[in-house]
């Protein structure tokens, strides 16, 4: 789920925290867009193209329906006619829509009104945009692991911070004998869920290298491994990597 900083007493603290949680995000396949003029740009697209936005509500997942406008700072969507008596003014909501780039958008707002043809919604801050690239990275679920071999030495039990078909990030406390360009090989991939927190299974992948080493302000670790992965094995993390997209839009919705 994507979380925000608790506001600080400095404005520079403010502006540093925001900066470096976008930039947190967007390693990781997701950019957040908090540019008044650009989000209005964005949602006014979507409602000259007449294209469909979905709401949700607890448990609650509307039909697709529509924006109807943007006007002084509020949203105007058309209101699904399946509407929860319980979604009333002042509740949270969030919207889901495919941009004109058919990437997945998603944000969250207050509603401020509920009328039988329109529901008005307090203009979005933020909206929260899922990358598509060549390799699509996503935060790895808790409970996600590797082991993997340099050289005859065994490395175990490091965490997954995020992953794709092409690589991924660990974490570990303690600095690994590892530098950048180094081959490991025997990477063995325990991969989760994020809706159940469960083992999802394993995959293994033959071989791969070190491409980048840092330390976070956490005092953690982390290091990127690009994959050599091909045929069967790129496949199947191509495979877990798009149905943990999914899984994360589900489970960001629901928090």
């Amino acid at each position: 789920m994507l979380q925000f900083f608790r506001k600080s007493e400095s404005n520079t603290n403010n502006t540093r925290s925001l900066e470096n949680l976008k930039e947190s995000l967007a390693e990781t396949g997701i950019d957040v867009i908090t540019t008044p003029v650009t989000i209005r740009h964005l949602l006014q697209r979507l409602q000259k193209g007449g294209d469909f936005i979905s709401l949700f509500f607890r448990s609650y997942e509307s039909v697709p329906t529509i924006i109807v406008d943007c006007v002084a700072e509020r949203l105007l969507i058309a209101t699904p006619p399946d509407w929860p008596a319980a979604a009333r003014p002042g509740v949270q909501v969030k919207a889901v829509f495919h941009d004109d780039k058919r990437l997945w958008n998603h944000f969250k707002t207050k509603l401020l009104a509920v009328g039988d043809d329109t529901l008005v919604l307090e203009f979005p801050s933020a909206i929260n945009r899922m990358q598509r690239r060549n390799h699509f990275r996503v935060l790895a679920p808790a409970g996600s692991r590797t082991n993997f071999y340099h050289g005859d030495l065994l490395h175990q039990d490091i965490m997954i911070r995020d992953i794709s078909a092409g690589g991924m990030l660990v974490s570990v406390e303690r600095k690994l004998p590892l530098e950048i360009g180094v081959e490991v090989s025997k990477i063995n991939l325990m991969l989760a869920s994020f809706e159940n927190k469960k083992l999802l299974g394993r995959l293994l992948i033959g071989r791969g290298r070190i491409v980048r080493i840092s330390f976070t302000d956490r005092g953690r670790y982390c290091y990127s491994f690009a994959f050599s992965a091909t045929g069967v094995e790129k496949s199947e993390l191509l495979i877990y990597v798009r149905r943990l997209e999914l899984e994360y839009l589900r489970y960001s919705l629901a928090r």
